[in-house]
C-alpha cells in the first residue's frame, strides 16, 4: 500500500456563495483535512481579474457583477483575508496550500477584469478577422501579459505561499462570449497579431487576409452557458495549419513558465493543463494551444503535471491521459488526476450525491496510475447533507492497491 498525496481544491468564492464564507468555516476544513492525512490544498486568488485577498498591487474583488452571493464575499473580504488566515491555518497543521493562479480564467464580459485588461482588452483572445474578443482568455504571446502574472506570481510568493499552481485549463470565458459555439470557438479565435505574425514569417501565409465572413445562431443544443452565440465562418480566406497555429500560442505559455523559474529559482511549478495541450500525440481541435513536453521537462519548466477529466464518464480516458503526457512522465515528472467529477456529475454544480457513489467513484480511480490527486471541491462536500460519510468515501484515495 502506498500514501497518495490527496488535495482539496478550495473555491473561496464558492463558499461564500453556499456557505457562509466564515473564519470558522475555513478553519474545519483544515482541521479536517489535518486529521485525516490529506497533504493539503489549493485556493482560488483572483475572481473576474480581482483579488481574493488584501493586496497592495492588485484591486480586491468588488461586486460590479450584481450576483447577490457576492455581497457575502465582499462582506467576508473587508473583515478578514482568506488567503492569509489559510496560510496561517496550514502551518499551523503542517499542510501545504497552494496559490491557485488560473491563466484563462480572468474575467468575462460585460463585467471587465482588473485594470491592466480593461485598459487592455486586446491582449484578450481576437478572431482571426479581429472584430470578436473572447474576454476572459488572455494570449500569452504578449510579453505585456506574461509580465502581468509574473507580477501577480510574485504577490502571492510575497503573501506567503511557497510554491506556485498554474491553472493552464479549467476557464468559464466561453460561457459568457456570444462568439463560441463547441469546439468552433478554437478555430474563431487565437489570431492575435503576435500570433498570426509568427504564423507569417513561418509559413508565408497571411491568416488576417479574409475574404469575406458570415456568422450564424449556435443551435440550443450546441450553446455553452446562458448567453445567445453565434457562429463565424470564413470565406475566400487562406487556410490554417491549427496545428501550428496552437503551437505558436503554446510558446508564449512556455515563455511564461520560463519567467517564473528565471524571476522564482527554487519555487515548485505545478502545471495544470488539458493532455490534448501535450505535443507530440494526435491533434485535437478544442484547445488553444500546444506545450512540446521534451522542453517542459529538459528545462525543467515543471516540477508537477495535473490534468482534468470527467473520469468517471469517459471510458479510457486516464489512459489516454498518461499516454499523451508520457513525455513528461518519462521525465520523472510526477502525474496527477484533478478530479472534476468525484462530488458532481460534470464539475458544474453539486449534485448532493451519495457516500456510497463516491466510494464507488474511488474505488474505481484508485486502481489507477498517478501520482497525487486535486479532490473538486471544497463546495460539494460542506453542502453535503452527509458530509461526515462522504469524507470517509474520499479516505479512499490516499492508498492504492
Amino acid at each position: 500500500m502506498g500514501k497518495k498525496e490527496i488535495f482539496l481544491d478550495i473555491d473561496y468564492h464558492d463558499l461564500c456563495w453556499a456557505g457562509d464564507g466564515s473564519a470558522q468555516q475555513l478553519e474545519q476544513l483544515f482541521d479536517t483535512m489535518q486529521e485525516r492525512g490529506w497533504a493539503g490544498a489549493l485556493i482560488d486568488c483572483f475572481q473576474l481579474g480581482e483579488a481574493l485577498y488584501h493586496s497592495g498591487r492588485f484591486r480586491r474583488f468588488s461586486n460590479r457583477c450584481c450576483a447577490r452571493h457576492t455581497d457575502r464575499l465582499v462582506a467576508r473580504l473587508a473583515e478578514f483575508d482568506p488567503l492569509r488566515l489559510a496560510l496561517r491555518l496550514a502551518r499551523e497543521r503542517n499542510l501545504r496550500l497552494l496559490p491557485y493562479l488560473r491563466l484563462f480564467d480572468e474575467s468575462f464580459s460585460p463585467w471587465g477584469g482588473n485594470a491592466f485588461f480593461r485598459e487592455h482588452p486586446e491582449y484578450f483572445m481576437q478572431s482571426r478577422c479581429g472584430n470578436y474578443r473572447l474576454d476572459g482568455m488572455p494570449c500569452f504571446a504578449y510579453a505585456e501579459v506574461r509580465e502581468h502574472f509574473l507580477e501577480r506570481a510574485a504577490d502571492l510568493l510575497e503573501l506567503g505561499f511557497s510554491e506556485l499552481y498554474i491553472g493552464a485549463s479549467r476557464a468559464h470565458a466561453r460561457y459568457f462570449s456570444p462568439w463560441v459555439g463547441y469546439p468552433e470557438s478554437m478555430r474563431i479565435f487565437g489570431f492575435n497579431p503576435p500570433v498570426a505574425e509568427e504564423y507569417f514569417r513561418r509559413t508565408g501565409v497571411d491568416l488576417r487576409r479574409i475574404g469575406w465572413l458570415e456568422t450564424r445562431p449556435v443551435p440550443p443544443e450546441r450553446q455553452l452557458g446562458q448567453v445567445a452565440q453565434n457562429y463565424v465562418e470564413y470565406f475566400d480566406t487562406p487556410e490554417c495549419d491549427y496545428q501550428l497555429l496552437r503551437r505558436i500560442a503554446g510558446e508564449g505559455v512556455e515563455e511564461f513558465l520560463r519567467g517564473v523559474k528565471q524571476h522564482f529559482p527554487g519555487v515548485p511549478v505545478t502545471l495544470e493543463a488539458h493532455h490534448p495541450n501535450l505535443l507530440p500525440g494526435d491533434y485535437f481541435p478544442d484547445n488553444f494551444f500546444l506545450l512540446d513536453q521534451e522542453m517542459l521537462v529538459k528545462e525543467a519548466l515543471i516540477d508537477r503535471y495535473i490534468t482534468s477529466s470527467d473520469w468517471a464518464t469517459t471510458p479510457g480516458a486516464v489512459a489516454t491521459a498518461r499516454h499523451m503526457s508520457s513525455g513528461i512522465i518519462a521525465g520523472g515528472v510526477p502525474f496527477g488526476l484533478w478530479l472534476n467529477d468525484i462530488l458532481s456529475g460534470d464539475g458544474g454544480m453539486p449534485d448532493g450525491r451519495s457516500a456510497e457513489r463516491v466510494r464507488r467513484y474511488v474505488d474505481n480511480i484508485r486502481r489507477e496510475t498517478f501520482d497525487f490527486a486535486v479532490v473538486h471541491e471544497a463546495l460539494y462536500i460542506t453542502s453535503n447533507p452527509a458530509a461526515p460519510e462522504v469524507w470517509s468515501a474520499l479516505d479512499g484515495l490516499l492508498n492504492k492497491n
